[in-house]
């Protein structure tokens, strides 16, 4: 039983760390624009607990230190990205997704 346990709560960790690819694709373009190591974004929207249509914009937040990050608007169309910066030195929370 333990065992089951464990193995229940290794596949729900699994999954818990790895986002839509085109939210991950979004945070490596912000953080290649912004020079950082990395980047978070908000996902795609979700509806009682189901995921909706791939995401064409995003706010994706880069911290820069002493608690503050800088914020961008990143619109995707296909493969490429589009960022705009929305606000520097500001918080680090992102809306839900």
């Amino acid at each position: 039983m333990k065992a089951c346990a464990a193995l229940a709560a290794l596949v729900v960790l699994a999954g818990c760390g790895a986002g839509p690819p085109e939210q991950e694709a979004a945070e490596r373009a912000v953080a290649r624009m912004a020079g950082a190591d990395a980047a978070n974004c908000t996902a795609r929207s979700r509806i009682w607990f189901r995921e909706g249509p791939p995401a064409n914009v995003f706010i994706c937040a880069v911290e820069v230190g002493d608690g503050l990050c800088d914020r961008y608007r990143v619109d995707r169309s296909g493969a490429r990205f589009r960022a705009a910066v929305l606000e520097r030195h500001g918080g680090c929370i992102l809306p839900a997704g």
